[in-house]
């Protein structure tokens, strides 16, 4: 959990592991791939989730498949099916920053501010620059979690490491009124 957070009223994700992750036909796995590809590229993501999820039907061992599913899926708005996704994914490649941060992003859709929040520490914990994963945290601390020093300290690390964040401008408001 959170450190000083108190998790009653918010809801906790049920973390169901990975699934089947063995190899499998990973030429019929591409196919299905190369068909979710084009459909993200035209914002079908609908349409691309099922072919991802047919490439990972296809060869359950494809970190690739897995991670366009989840994202996929995250974009048409199916946060169950980009959750089990991303928890596949991570099964396979457990210290992937993209597997990691859009698991986290998942999590936020899904209303599991606590997870989502870890989530995102461990991320930092391998990959301390990452203004994004600050940022999102600093707004979990901010928004949901009321925890403004935490809040404080990852909207200071999003300037630090990128001053001309498109974001910037709102941060340093809520800095300043939150001293």
């Amino acid at each position: 959990t959170v450190t000083g957070v108190q998790t009653c009223a918010l809801p906790i994700y049920k973390y169901v592991g990975g699934g089947r992750t063995t190899a499998g036909d990973r030429a019929a796995a591409q196919r299905f791939a190369a068909k979710g590809s084009e459909a993200m590229a035209a914002q079908r993501y609908a349409e691309a989730a099922t072919a991802f999820r047919s490439a990972v039907e296809a060869d359950p061992g494809w970190f690739e498949a897995r991670l366009n599913l989840a994202a996929a899926a995250l974009q048409a708005g199916r946060v169950s099916e980009a959750l089990a996704a991303g928890e596949g994914a991570l099964a396979l490649q457990p210290d992937s920053l993209p597997a990691r941060y859009n698991f986290a992003l998942a999590l936020k859709r899904g209303n599991y501010v606590v997870d989502c929040a870890s989530e995102l520490e461990k991320l930092l914990a391998a990959h301390p620059n990452e203004a994004d994963a600050h940022l999102v945290l600093g707004n979990l601390c901010a928004e949901q979690l009321r925890q403004n020093a935490r809040a404080r300290a990852h909207y200071l690390k999003v300037l630090e490491l990128s001053p001309a964040h498109p974001r910037a401008t709102a941060i340093r408001f809520w800095l300043k009124a939150h001293p």
